[in-house]
């Protein structure tokens, strides 16, 4: 009998092992998806020379759509910077495909943009509970750009 205990203590130290293993693989995968989606949409507007036109749009929104980025089905989040939401370049409505945030920033050397995407953890109990958002800012693009 005394065995036996042990061997379900055991057994259960594994099962929980396990899933704390491939919970923080899948956290790992998603958190790089997120990160490398936002680093490409911050080298999109870093080559046309910023957010200005809707060519630059339309590339994004080819790039989120080849790479698999969640669609939001209307389910966008409210995009501000630190409560301000006059930085806010995109999105201009609430009504997008993606689920992510475009902000401008003026400073003495130029011109520079925030970007804001999502890396969501698509637990079955949960469901869209679990979205942290991975920021990252171009350099500086203008003057001295």
């Amino acid at each position: 009998m005394k065995s036996a205990i042990g061997n379900t203590f055991l057994m259960n130290f594994i099962i929980i092992f396990t899933v704390i293993f491939i919970g923080l693989f899948i956290t790992s995968l998603s958190y790089t998806k997120a990160l490398r989606i936002k680093n490409r949409i911050t080298d999109i507007i870093e080559e046309n020379n910023g957010y200005n036109n809707k060519e630059v749009a339309a590339e994004i929104e080819a790039y989120l759509k080849d790479s698999g980025y969640r669609i939001s089905n209307g389910k966008n989040s409210t995009c501000s910077y630190k409560g301000d939401t006059s930085k806010v370049v995109y999105p201009a409505t609430t009504t997008n495909v993606y689920d992510y945030c475009i902000f401008k920033f003026e400073n003495s050397k130029g011109t520079y943009y925030g970007v804001k995407t999502y890396m969501y953890l698509d637990v079955p109990v949960i469901g869209d509970l679990i979205k942290i958002g991975v920021y990252g800012e171009t350099k500086n693009l203008g003057i001295l750009g």
